[in-house]
């Protein structure tokens, strides 16, 4: 991850970091838990939205916005939360992060299990339970949830992550991806 990006990002999100660090007796200054903290709220921020409403937008790699409603303008989308959930995790998974898509009913979110350093030295694994369609993020010491369901085995199969693994981001999404960016850090929309 670009550091100089992760301070930006830090900058803007830097008390729920302390209070995570807080409540879980973490070591702030800890170069590994500053990066997988933001690595997930970075990525967190990338992939989400408020709501599962029509024009919620999502994948940020196509080479231009593919779809257009004259109230929403042009923007990509991921379509269904099991969609966008099995991006997210098959995204993490290849960073090296263990996460799995659970689909209980009607609804998806990610899993991830991190381990962090702990002020005394020791290591703790929190599980980081990651819903990119209602924009919520929950840290807790939990065992992960059955993650034995249809969109967790496509999210891992091994043709999915050859894809995956052979996506080139364009130029072009590359560029409108920097803009969009760098308008949120300095606190545009």
């Amino acid at each position: 991850m670009c550091y100089t990006r992760q301070a930006q990002f830090a900058s803007r999100d830097n008390e729920t970091f302390d209070y995570l660090c807080m409540n879980y007796n973490l070591d702030e200054k800890d170069t590994m838990n500053l990066s997988r903290y933001y690595t997930i709220s970075i990525m967190h921020q990338l992939f989400t939205t408020h709501s599962c409403t029509d024009g919620s937008q999502g994948d940020m790699v196509a080479p231009r916005e593919k779809f257009s409603h004259p109230a929403f303008g042009t923007f990509s989308s991921f379509g269904w939360c099991s969609e966008r959930e099995m991006a997210f995790a098959s995204l993490l998974s290849l960073m090296g992060y263990k996460s799995h898509v659970i689909a209980p009913g009607a609804h998806a979110w990610t899993e991830v299990e991190m381990t962090f350093h702990k002020k005394d030295g020791k290591d703790t694994t929190l599980l980081v339970s990651v819903d990119n369609t209602f924009d919520n993020v929950i840290y807790s010491p939990n065992p992960p949830s059955d993650h034995n369901n249809v969109y967790d085995r496509m999210a891992f199969a091994a043709g999915e992550v050859a894809k995956t693994r052979a996506v080139t981001v364009p130029l072009s999404a590359r560029a409108r991806f920097d803009r969009a960016l760098s308008a949120y850090l300095i606190g545009q929309k």
